[in-house]
């Protein structure tokens, strides 16, 4: 395993989510004490999921997420200010897709979706070229989830708090359960389950700060040409897939993951997001994709900081029962994603994730997100 140094995303990009994730973990219990002192009808055990899911006073089960795009939108800055090339509609798609993805985890299917957008000058929004892609990117996302799309909110936030050539865009998502029994529960995860890999686009919108500084350090930039013929830049903003439509076959055919996760932040890290202590062993890769090699030795990155950063190559993990794993990979297919059995749930004492065919582990230390 190579693990010599190389550059990491706290390092070049001054984010660590050692500093970010306890802000997390007191906002779920602050959480905890508000629901507690109203007596606020929530799933409890969601808090720390990737969305939350909570009833209504009806009774009706529904998730809500927030995301937010980061640092994406300066790649396609540059590239339109350098290149006149258009990537806002797909920043766009991806910032919404990147909600609705952390939603579908709960098995909630998407209903509403709705946009914030801060940019540092009220000019920003007189180009009409680049402010319809980012709201066509909006609608087709939304389009493709089956989800509805109420517009959001625009600000413009001067004296330097976003600059005035650029923009701030994050996205908040609503999903309703059509059935109770679509909850995904992870208490229904055991050993011997099935881990279903579902292939990325690409890099989903992650570790974009260390891509931009890998940028900066090769003599091309952004037009620096891949192994399969595509430029760097373009590569970084490839929309992200949408799997709501594959949540939704799984469900109507009564498969019912014991849990999801959708491989964003922290990486691979993510495969031991639930409570219980499980060995999440990884015995099959994905395919391999050119960006990820090319990050590799263009940065340096070592491998276990790749693995703990990017999805590589996998942006959603299922964990299924076994006699539901054929099935559920041919669902993949009819859905218009590519997926493979990537691995199994073993008992262990502790949480880890292990990456066999790199020899990387992973334990709890390298994953505190939970209060």
């Amino acid at each position: 395993m190579d693990t010599a140094p190389g550059l990491t995303y706290d390092g070049c990009a001054k984010i660590n989510y050692k500093d970010m994730d306890p802000c997390k973990v007191e906002g779920q219990k602050a959480g905890l004490e508000v629901a507690q002192a109203l007596g606020f009808p929530e799933i409890t055990r969601t808090r720390g999921e990737s969305a939350y899911v909570f009833r209504t006073p009806h009774g009706e089960l529904m998730a809500q997420v927030v995301e937010g795009l980061g640092s994406e939108n300066r790649v396609a800055d540059w590239l339109y200010e350098n290149r006149d090339l258009n990537f806002f509609r797909e920043i766009s798609w991806s910032n919404t897709a990147t909600a609705l993805n952390d939603l579908i985890t709960t098995g909630a299917a998407p209903w509403n979706y709705m946009m914030f957008l801060a940019v540092g000058a009220s000019s920003w929004f007189q180009d009409e070229r680049r402010r319809l892609a980012v709201i066509e990117g909006c609608k087709l996302a939304c389009l493709t989830a089956k989800c509805s799309y109420g517009g959001g909110e625009s600000q413009t936030l001067t004296d330097g708090q976003v600059s005035e050539k650029s923009f701030v865009m994050a996205g908040s998502a609503t999903g309703v359960f059509h059935k109770e029994w679509h909850l995904i529960d992870p208490a229904r995860i055991a050993a011997g389950d099935s881990i279903i890999l579902v292939e990325s686009s690409g890099v989903h919108d992650n570790g974009i700060s260390l891509l931009r500084k890998i940028a900066e350090q090769l003599p091309k930039g952004y037009d620096t040409l891949l192994s399969d013929g595509t430029l760097f830049g373009s590569t970084i903003l490839k929309a992200t897939h949408i799997y709501a439509p594959y949540m939704a076959a799984l469900l109507a055919n009564r498969i019912v993951p014991h849990y999801a996760v959708y491989i964003s932040g922290h990486g691979w890290c993510k495969l031991m997001r639930a409570n219980q202590p499980f060995e999440y062993e990884i015995d099959t890769l994905p395919r391999e994709q050119p960006i990820f090699p090319f990050i590799q030795i263009a940065g340096p990155v070592n491998i276990r900081n790749m693995y703990k950063t990017f999805n590589m190559g996998a942006g959603l993990a299922l964990y299924v029962a076994p006699e539901d794993e054929e099935l559920a990979i041919n669902l993949a297919g009819s859905s218009g994603c590519t997926a493979h059995r990537g691995g199994q749930v073993r008992k262990s004492d502790r949480k880890k994730v292990s990456i066999l065919p790199v020899d990387i582990r992973f334990d709890e230390s390298d994953l505190q997100i939970r209060c």
